[in-house]
């Protein structure tokens, strides 16, 4: 559902009462790629980036994820030693703090547990094998197309039989995730403007054509 405000993710880990609560302002870093793997966390309010850098030093920005959704599930169920993306903090943000072990072992003894986090791991792969595929493209209107359809589908909004996204992060980070520089992605948003594919007023995009 559009806008929803709780992840079919919010499932797979055991949480209670004892876990620890972390408070971040905007533009913190939760953790960083390639730190060392100690806990999963689940976000309880707030908008966190997944980025990771490349041999290039460029950084790219993987996905955007919200109140409802965990982060390191993933590189916890893989048994990874370090975690594999960054995590910064977009707005303040308020997370639960889950041990590693206390997952692992939850994965391990829980039969019905095991089968929800591995159904909602495999929705999380297929966001970043999404991302791959849009990389690989070359129609950059495309690429810029599919960058906000995945935006919407998490933070989009219907209204007056209308759909709008207001924009959770900024042009930057949006043409890092479609793979472009901010200027082509600046160009090729007002082409789809022109072409009325979108409708786009400052940081509120309107979907025409859905």
């Amino acid at each position: 559902m559009v806008g929803d405000n709780m992840s079919k993710c919010e499932k797979c880990v055991y949480r209670d009462s004892d876990n620890k609560i972390s408070i971040y302002k905007k533009n913190e870093t939760i953790f960083f790629e390639g730190d060392e793997v100690d806990n999963i966390y689940f976000i309880k309010e707030g908008i966190v980036k997944l980025s990771r850098l490349y041999p290039s030093g460029d950084e790219r920005v993987i996905d955007i994820v919200k109140h409802g959704d965990f982060l390191a599930l993933l590189t916890v169920l893989k048994n990874n030693k370090e975690y594999f993306v960054t995590a910064t903090t977009i707005t303040s943000v308020v997370l639960e703090v889950i041990p590693m072990q206390k997952a692992n072992c939850q994965f391990n003894t829980n039969l019905e547990f095991k089968e929800t986090c591995i159904n909602c791991a495999t929705n999380r792969i297929g966001v970043f094998q999404n991302q791959m595929f849009n990389f690989s493209s070359h129609e950059s209107n495309d690429l810029v197309l599919n960058v906000l359809t995945h935006l919407y589908n998490k933070f989009g909004y219907y209204k007056d039989k209308r759909h709008f996204l207001k924009l959770p992060i900024s042009k930057t980070d949006l043409a890092s995730m479609a793979g472009l520089r901010r200027e082509t992605f600046s160009r090729k948003l007002s082409e789809l403007n022109n072409r009325k594919i979108i409708k786009v007023e400052k940081n509120i995009i309107e979907f025409l054509n859905m």
